[in-house]
This record gives C-alpha cells, structure tokens and sequence, in this order.
C-alpha cells in the first residue's frame, strides 16, 4: 500500500517536471517572478499579524526570485 502511493507520487512529480521542462523559459521565469510577487503582497498585506509566515513567505519569494532571475539569465529562447 505504502509502495503503490509512493510510486504514484513519484510518477506525478516526473510528470510534472516533464510539463514544467516543456514551457518556454520565459514563461517559466515570468511565472516565478509573478508568484513571488504575489507571495510579497500576501506577506506585507496582513499588517505584521504573523512575524514567521512573514519570513517564510519573504524567504520563498526571495528564492523564487532568484529561480527566474537565473532562468531568464541563462534562457536564449524568446516566445515572439
């Protein structure tokens, strides 16, 4: 039981890297710039209600951040 699930979970996470390999870099780098965007607004945007979720979701923006800044550096395909 334990072995189907973990096999299924594999399978779907090398499907999903398939699909995210298939997407033209911009797109990839576009999509992680505006969810780090998004992360930032959801982490300003509660007033210092929570100071950890601030800085995991700071943290993760950050990361995500230089994930496409990196993807769009190294990228030479352009969607146009």
């Amino acid at each position: 039981m334990v072995n189907s699930i973990w096999f299924r979970l594999q399978a779907d996470l090398a499907a999903l890297s398939d699909a995210w390999s298939g997407l033209p870099v911009v797109y990839r780098a576009g999509g992680c710039l505006l969810a780090a965007l998004f992360l930032m607004w959801r982490a300003t945007s509660r007033g210092g209600e929570r100071d950890r979720m601030f800085f995991v979701s700071g943290f993760v923006a950050l990361v995500l951040l230089a994930y496409g800044a990196l993807m769009f550096v190294q990228g030479s395909e352009s969607p146009f």
